[in-house]
């Protein structure tokens, strides 16, 4: 499953308390920048995901995932 830049935009800013994107395998440097600056919990696993990506995501505070 993948993600659109425009989709991880408008996610990043959903004020919801966590985001579980569990299964995600294609992602962008810029759509996890935006995924990165959402507030609450992001739940997802990066094994799929390119490595740059899911360096990004990783930093988030409220990671949640492997």
């Amino acid at each position: 499953m993948s993600l659109s830049d425009t989709a991880a935009e408008r996610l990043g800013k959903h004020k919801k308390k966590g985001l579980s994107l569990w299964g995600l395998t294609s992602l962008s440097n810029a759509a996890a920048q935006s995924l990165a600056a959402h507030q609450g919990d992001l739940g997802l696993e990066l094994d799929e995901l390119p490595d740059s990506a899911a360096e990004i995501l990783r930093k988030h505070p409220n990671f949640q995932g492997e």
